[in-house]
């Protein structure tokens, strides 16, 4: 999280960085852009790392906030649950293919059911 000026210039930031403090900001898109709020995908000058924040301009005072994460922090539930999706739609894909690989069930194993009953047709 951060706070600017509408200068540019960066007054507060947490996680805290003394280094970082002072810095203009006022080159980044998000910053150049007329709008009062919004969510821009930025490279942070601080330490390199592609971010997703959202920023609010305040109307009364000369201040602006930016909340940010790391997009590879915010996308890896996301890449995670996308992985395992294609997996299972995989395997899901594979047993369609292959009928054979099916699991047994008790009335199978058993002789019971729907086979039975053919065996019953033959003998009349």
């Amino acid at each position: 999280m951060s706070l600017f000026h509408t200068s540019g210039t960066l007054l507060s930031r947490h996680p805290y960085s003394e280094r970082a403090l002072g810095i203009n900001g006022a080159y980044e898109p998000w910053f150049k852009t007329d709008k009062a709020a919004g969510v821009h995908e930025y490279t942070s000058p601080i330490d390199g790392v592609t971010r997703i924040g959202g920023f609010q301009r305040n109307h009364i005072f000369p201040i602006g906030v930016l909340a940010s994460v790391g997009r590879d922090e915010a996308l890896i539930v996301w890449n995670r649950l996308f992985v395992f999706r294609i997996v299972l739609i995989g395997f899901a894909r594979c047993h369609d293919r292959h009928p054979g690989l099916e699991p047994r069930t008790a009335t199978a194993a058993t002789g019971g059911g729907g086979g039975g009953a053919r065996r019953a047709r033959r003998h009349r």
